[in-house]
C-alpha cells in the first residue's frame, strides 16, 4: 500500500474507502509513507488499531513528523467535539512498529 491519509478539508468523505471487498488487511505485505502530511499519513495508526502489524517504510524524519501531526490531529478533533478514529496508544503501536526505514 502506497501510503495511508485522510482529506481534512472535507466534512463529507474525508476516509478512504477501506470497506472495499478487494482491501483486506490481513494481506498487507508493507505500507510506503512517501511524507508526513496527514494526506499522506492520517490514517496509519487507524490500521494499526484493526490489527496491522506489517512494516511501515518511511524516513525516520517523516516517521517523527507524521506522528506529531496525528497526534495534533486527535487534539483537535477532541476540541471540537469529534470523536478521533484512533488514540494516542494507537499512534505509539504505529511508531513502534515502524521500525523499517529507508533515506
Amino acid at each position: 500500500m502506497l501510503d495511508c491519509g485522510i482529506d481534512v478539508a472535507s466534512d463529507q468523505q474525508p476516509y478512504p474507502f477501506l470497506e472495499a471487498p478487494e482491501f483486506k488487511i490481513d494481506e498487507l505485505d508493507a505500507i510506503i509513507i512517501t511524507h508526513s502530511h496527514l494526506d499522506h499519513s492520517g490514517l496509519l495508526p487507524y490500521l494499526f488499531k484493526f490489527g496491522y502489524k506489517g512494516p511501515v517504510y518511511c524516513t525516520a524524519p517523516t516517521r517523527d513528523v507524521m506522528s506529531l501531526l496525528q497526534l495534533d490531529m486527535i487534539k483537535i478533533m477532541i476540541n471540537e467535539g469529534k470523536e478521533p478514529l484512533f488514540s494516542q496508544d494507537d499512534v505509539k503501536e504505529m511508531v513502534r512498529l515502524s521500525g523499517e526505514s529507508i533515506g
